[in-house]
């Protein structure tokens, strides 16, 4: 029993004092300008798990708040891809991807935007 008080406190103190870095990164979180440009070139997923694109730009404020995403969505083959345009409360940033609020079918409805 001695040996187990140490292991519970161990694993809660590690749990208190884990870094955020894996964490999804939403419209409210932190990201600088530098951030930003470091999303360039990663995946696009729609909220039903397929892969749609990749981040061409995203944009943040003044305040570190991420403001809008650039990305070619469509066809993996390049034809029937378009550019479109999402304000932040339309995606999240997790991990390694961008994951937007809505499902592939819809994402690919969207109108096409040229930045």
């Amino acid at each position: 029993m001695t040996r187990i008080r140490p292991l519970i406190l161990a694993a809660a103190l590690g749990a208190a004092f884990a870094l955020p870095a894996a964490a999804a990164k939403g419209p409210d979180q932190p990201l600088t300008p530098q951030d930003a440009k470091g999303w360039t070139g990663k995946p696009v997923y729609s909220n039903d798990g397929k892969e749609l694109g990749k981040v061409t730009r995203l944009d943040s404020s003044a305040e570190n708040k991420a403001t809008q995403l650039y990305t070619d969505i469509g066809s993996t083959t390049g034809s029937g891809r378009h550019q479109i345009i999402l304000p932040a409360t339309r995606f999240s940033l997790e991990n390694d991807r961008v994951v937007l609020d809505m499902n592939a079918a819809q994402a690919t409805k969207l109108p096409k935007m040229n930045y």
